[in-house]
């Protein structure tokens, strides 16, 4: 055990590497059930829906097109999990989401888009032109 030390992750780096199918949807399902369910409702409107439709149109793009696709429409399957979850952190707190992006950092899972979808366009247009 080494108290002091620090561990830093790799965002999706055997992902990268090794973008199996099932890898390819658990990524777009997990991704997307998360923020729906840590969102506040503002945000589901503001951040999820764009990112949502973002994804869906990333989904058609290779490798894995099908299990992609699939793991971003698995999400209307999965909205009585989501309920669930939503009325849980109700219960436990007011600020959830504010919270949640707190804990995540600024670059949410290597995705800016998470926390602010006008900043991590700003971010890409500002980093073609360099």
């Amino acid at each position: 055990m080494a108290p002091k030390s620090r561990v830093y992750h790799e965002a999706h780096g055997t992902f990268k590497k090794l973008p199996s199918p099932f890898t390819s949807y658990l990524l777009m399902r997990n991704q997307l059930i998360l923020l729906l369910t840590y969102y506040s409702k503002k945000k589901i409107i503001t951040n999820f829906l764009p990112i949502f439709i973002i994804r869906l149109f990333q989904s058609f793009l290779p490798p894995n097109r099908t299990a992609k696709l699939k793991g971003v429409l698995s999400v209307f399957t999965e909205l009585d999990y989501v309920k669930l979850k939503r009325k849980e952190l109700e219960k436990i707190s007011i600020n959830w989401d504010d919270i949640f992006l707190n804990y995540v950092g600024k670059e949410p899972f290597g995705y800016p888009e998470f926390r602010s979808l006008i900043e991590a366009i700003k971010m890409k247009v500002l980093n073609k032109k360099d």
